[in-house]
């Protein structure tokens, strides 16, 4: 994760007023860089983020997600005569669970998807990414 925020010579934290893509800032200048009350909250959120208090999560509930075969269940619906299940499953997202060892999404249809390791993998934001996904795996057959 790159921070926006730092801590300036006082110890507040600040924020650079020189970033290229276009981010407003609303506080009072300090020389270069800016101070206050946001860019406090700003920095409580990053340190949060970094410490594994908080998880940002791609997507949210009543989201669709797009999910595809693994590379081996692929393989296993062809030597079993069921290519009619290698194909994109619109999912629309009921419930998040974060545990110890992940977070998971609970989807309409009761299937759990690992989050963190899988994104990519077997499940995509958009139908765009499961296709070249599922592309992908045609070639490979």
């Amino acid at each position: 994760m790159n921070r926006l925020t730092r801590k300036n010579k006082k110890g507040e934290w600040s924020i650079k007023n020189k970033y290229p893509d276009g981010i407003i800032l609303v506080c009072s200048p300090e020389g270069d860089y800016y101070t206050g009350t946001p860019i406090d909250r700003l920095a409580e959120l990053e340190d949060a983020i970094e410490c594994r208090r908080m998880v940002e999560i791609p997507c949210k509930i009543g989201d669709t997600i797009y999910v595809v075969p693994s590379k081996a269940v692929y393989g296993l619906n062809i030597l079993h005569k069921l290519e009619k299940n290698n194909r994109i499953y619109k999912q629309v997202i009921d419930e998040v669970r974060i545990t110890r060892r992940g977070w998971y999404l609970k989807t309409c249809d009761l299937m759990d998807t690992q989050v963190d390791s899988s994104l990519g993998e077997t499940w995509f934001l958009t139908e765009a990414e499961a296709e070249a996904k599922l592309d992908e795996l045609r070639a490979a057959e």
